[in-house]
């Protein structure tokens, strides 16, 4: 009996200029439909033009436990878009790997506008039935695109030095919120020039 053909992926390429280079991903718009198709529509309008990579978390951060990623996107946190409905790893397929970008959130079906990028294997981000472990709801976040050229760019933003003192996250973070997160943000964040999709 012949076995039936595994999908084939349907993806965009999408380049993210900064002022320290460019990073390269796939959007995977078959695996993640809801969160691809947000993620595009932000690209096209330009949304993303003037934005930055502000978050560095390392292993050696309170409360990152054996966390290793870069966040971006558009400050404050509170975003001009809508949200979107949460799409779980199980139906992405994506564990969050190295190279895998995501979605950032609070609550699950909260994310916008915030990405990030992981540089190490996090099953803590994955799906995990909803059971709750620790500082993640069991939820997972919605993985969408993979990094495949300019990794070296996302390392080069994590080894930045972090801390800060000033409150610039937006006015619906309070100053308990604040205190957890400027461990992790970057004393100097990396601009985002741009975010646009390229020709395969």
């Amino acid at each position: 009996m012949k076995r039936p053909s595994k999908p084939i992926d349907v993806f965009q390429d999408v380049v993210i200029e900064t002022d320290i280079g460019n990073i390269f991903i796939k959007v995977y718009v078959n695996r993640a439909p809801i969160t691809a198709k947000n993620f595009l529509a932000l690209v096209d309008i330009k949304a993303y033009a003037g934005g930055s990579f502000y978050r560095s978390v390392k292993s050696e951060h309170l409360m990152a436990g054996d966390m290793e990623l870069v966040q971006g996107g558009i400050l404050p946190r509170q975003s001009p878009f809508p949200s979107i409905e949460h799409e779980t790893t199980v139906e992405t397929g994506m564990a969050h790997d190295i190279g895998v970008v995501s979605m950032a959130r609070r609550s699950p079906g909260t994310a916008s506008t915030e990405f990030f990028v992981c540089l190490a294997k996090m099953p803590i981000l994955d799906y995990s039935g909803g059971l709750s472990n620790g500082n993640f709801d069991g939820h997972g976040y919605a993985s969408f695109a993979r990094v495949v050229a300019g990794l070296d760019v996302i390392q080069k933003i994590q080894a930045m030095p972090t801390g800060v003192e000033h409150h610039d996250l937006g006015s619906d973070v309070d100053t308990e919120e604040f205190e957890k997160f400027k461990p992790q943000l970057l004393k100097k964040k990396v601009s985002i020039l741009d975010i646009r999709r390229v020709q395969s």
